[in-house]
C-alpha cells in the first residue's frame, strides 16, 4: 500500500519570514501520526512546504499539489484540504474543523474544504462535533463517508512525571509563583481562539497569575488588556514541547476558551499533566474532559470565573481531578489513532 500524505505542516517548519518553528494542532497531527503509521510497518510519502505558509501561500501550495503526478500512490491523504485539486480515486481528506458562519473571512476557507469533502472518497474527523458540522454544511453527505478517528497524546513528553514536577517546581519559584494560583492556556492568539474572555473571567481571581502561550494577530491586544485589567500574566511566544510540559506541570488549571474546536490537543496534553480543565462545550469535551473539570456553555465568562474560584478554593477536589485527567488521558494515543486510520484505509481500497 502506497500512501502519499499532502499536509500544510509536517513537523515544525518555520513561519515563513521567521526562524522559530511554528506549530499548529494540525502539523502535530501530521507529525504524530505519520511516526505512528511507520511502527506499524507502513511507509507514507509527506508532501508537505519546508516553511509553514498560510493564505495566499496555501492556495500557491494547494494548486502546487494539483500539478503533480500522484498516480503511483494507492491512498492519497489530504490533510485539511491541501490536496483538494488532487484528482485521485481513492482520495481521503481529514477536516479538522469548519466553521458555518457566513462572514466574507470564512467564505473561501469554507468553500475550499466543501470541495475537498465533496471530492473525497472518505472524510477523517477528530470529533463528532466536526461530523455533525460537516453534515449540516451538506446534508446530502452519506453519513458512514465520515470517520470519527480522535487524536492522541505523546506520553514520553507530556507528562507529570517526578524530573517534570521538579522542574516545574523550580520555574515557579523562578517566577515567584509558589503562592500563587496559576492557570494556563496554550493556542493561537485568534479572534476564535477567544483567550480575552480568560483575561476577562480573572479579573476579580485574587492571587492568581496566566501564563499565556501562542503566537497570532491577537497577541498585542491581549497583552494589552491584561495590562488595564491589572491580571498578572507570564507570556511565552514559541515553546518547544519539553518546556510547554513543564509550563503544564507548573499550572493548577487548564483553560479553554475556543468557540471553534475540532479535537482540542492542548487540553489532552495538560490532562496528561494532571490539570483539571475549565472549557468551553466544543469539540467532544464531554467524552475527553469528562469528570477532569468543568465544561462551560461558550460565553459564560462568569462561569469561568466561578468554576476557577472554586478550583483555586479548593485544593482537595484539584487534585481528585488531577488524577482522573491522567486516568482518562491514557484512552487517547496516537497509535490506536494510526491503526484506525489503517482501517479506513483498507477501506477505501476495498471499495475499489
Amino acid at each position: 500500500m502506497k500512501i502519499a500524505f499532502v499536509s500544510y505542516a509536517y513537523g515544525s517548519p518555520p513561519m515563513l519570514g521567521e526562524k522559530k518553528p511554528w506549530m499548529y494542532g494540525s502539523g502535530r497531527y501530521t507529525n504524530e501520526l505519520i511516526k505512528a503509521l511507520s511502527e506499524f510497518g507502513l511507509g507514507v510519502s509527506v508532501f508537505s512546504p519546508k516553511i509553514y505558509i498560510r493564505n495566499t501561500g496555501s492556495l500557491a501550495f494547494m494548486l502546487e499539489n494539483g500539478l503533480k503526478n500522484f498516480k503511483n500512490y494507492d491512498i492519497i491523504h489530504s490533510n485539511e484540504a491541501s490536496g483538494v485539486f488532487i484528482k485521485h480515486r481513492n482520495k481521503i481528506e481529514t477536516i479538522h474543523h469548519m466553521s458555518l458562519r457566513s462572514d466574507p473571512k470564512n467564505r473561501f476557507t469554507s468553500s475550499i474544504l466543501m470541495r475537498g469533502i465533496r471530492n473525497a472518497k472518505h472524510i477523517v474527523v477528530p470529533s463528532y462535533a466536526t461530523k455533525r458540522t460537516i453534515m449540516c454544511a451538506d446534508k446530502k453527505l452519506p453519513e458512514d463517508k465520515i470517520s470519527v478517528i480522535y487524536h492522541g497524546v505523546s506520553e514520553h513528553v507530556f507528562n507529570n512525571s517526578e524530573t517534570n514536577r521538579k522542574l516545574a517546581e523550580q520555574f515557579r519559584v523562578r517566577y515567584g509563583l509558589t503562592d500563587h494560583f496559576v492557570v494556563i492556556t496554550v493556542g493561537r492568539l485568534e479572534k476564535h481562539k477567544n483567550q480575552i474572555d480568560i483575561i476577562k473571567a480573572m479579573a476579580n481571581l485574587k492571587n492568581s497569575v496566566l501564563i499565556l502561550v501562542g503566537r497570532g494577530k491577537e497577541k498585542n491586544s491581549l497583552i494589552n488588556f491584561a495590562k488595564k485589567k491589572k491580571i498578572q500574566m507570564l507570556y511565552f511566544d514559541y515553546v518547544p514541547d519539553n518546556e510547554l510540559t513543564i509550563l503544564y506541570n507548573s499550572s493548577d488549571v487548564y483553560v479553554h476558551s475556543s468557540i471553534l474546536e475540532g479535537f482540542g490537543l492542548t487540553v489532552l496534553e495538560s490532562m496528561t499533566c494532571g490539570l483539571p480543565v475549565v472549557a468551553y462545550k466544543t469539540a467532544d469535551f464531554n467524552y475527553l474532559v469528562g469528570d477532569a473539570g468543568y465544561l462551560i456553555d461558550a460565553g459564560d465568562i462568569d462561569g469561568i470565573s466561578s468554576a476557577l474560584c472554586f478550583l483555586r478554593d479548593n485544593q482537595e477536589i484539584r487534585s481528585k481531578m488531577s488524577r482522573i485527567a491522567v486516568f482518562r488521558s491514557k484512552s487517547f494515543s496516537w497509535s490506536e489513532a494510526a491503526r484506525k486510520h489503517m482501517q479506513v484505509y483498507r477501506k477505501v481500497l476495498d471499495k475499489g
